[in-house]
């Protein structure tokens, strides 16, 4: 997404440049903006939560100070959370998942953050291991672990995989989601459309958490009112969604943010109150 922001929208601002910067993903995100080492980033409601509150990620001194640096801009994307097994396991539910060999997504990642904070809130005591994406497919395949976390789909590991096994979705009960959201409230439920993978040929329940686009709260009002303005002509989020298909889902979620107890920057605030044709973001649920 923010390649095709670099190549879409940074050359139609005045004055202002745009570069982009490798890091560790949403938590590190959340980190360097709260430090000011970035400007702009994309993270997971989760660790606006966190920063909003002193918890978790951000239950340290030194963080907890700078948490306030960070402010919200508008949702990115909405993405599931869920385990990948192979049918023949006979792997059917999360309480099956107790002392199997579980891929937790890279260390550091956000995936590995979401995959950690479900097993903790279900107490599930299973074996995790931090792997990389390609590495986990390959150890699926040859039997090495049992089940893969993954956050967003489709994602390509999975894709592959499935070409050539029979995968199964695990679901998330009405319960089980209930559970989570007393823990983490920045969970809601929502559905994976049927045929998102190969042989899934029904919708599954899955908990899922909204993405944001945070900045720091120095970043000055007019730039971020003008980047805004840029972004969201229909014209721009068009190339954008060609860039990545995300972009169709950027909007307006003030609501949201005040639910995760995050300031929206007044840069951001002032944009959409100018703008009521801007998109806006659906309710959860």
């Amino acid at each position: 997404m923010s390649g095709a922001f670099t190549n879409v929208v940074s050359p139609k601002l005045k004055g202002v440049n745009v570069t982009n910067v490798t890091t560790g993903a949403s938590v590190d995100n959340a980190i360097r903006i709260a430090r000011g080492e970035l400007d702009l980033a994309y993270t997971y409601g989760s660790l606006a939560f966190e920063a909003a509150h002193g918890v978790g990620t951000f239950d340290n001194p030194d963080l907890a100070a700078l948490a306030g640096n960070i402010m919200g801009v508008c949702m990115a994307y909405d993405s599931d959370f869920y385990f990948v097994v192979l049918k023949k396991s006979g792997i059917k539910t999360l309480a099956d998942l107790a002392g199997k060999n579980v891929s937790m997504g890279p260390p550091g990642s956000g995936t590995q953050y979401v995959a950690d904070m479900i097993m903790d809130s279900f107490g599930i005591d299973c074996n995790r291991k931090y792997m990389s994406f390609g590495e986990t497919a390959e150890a699926m395949q040859e039997g090495l672990i049992d089940a893969v976390g993954q956050s967003g789909s489709p994602a390509g590991g999975v894709t592959e995989l499935a070409e050539t096994n029979d995968i199964l979705i695990i679901p998330f009960s009405n319960e089980e989601i209930a559970k989570l959201k007393e823990k983490s409230p920045f969970f809601f439920a929502s559905e994976m459309p049927a045929k998102r993978y190969k042989g899934q040929d029904a919708p599954v329940q899955l908990p899922h958490f909204r993405s944001y686009w945070i900045v720091n709260k120095d970043l000055s009002d007019d730039v971020l009112y003008e980047i805004l303005s840029v972004t969201f002509q229909p014209e721009i989020i068009k190339d954008l969604t060609a860039g990545h298909n995300n972009w169709k889902f950027a909007a307006e979620d003030t609501e949201g943010f005040e639910a995760l107890g995050l300031k929206v920057h007044p840069g951001a605030k002032k944009y959409f109150a100018d703008h009521p044709e801007a998109p806006r973001a659906t309710k959860t649920k």
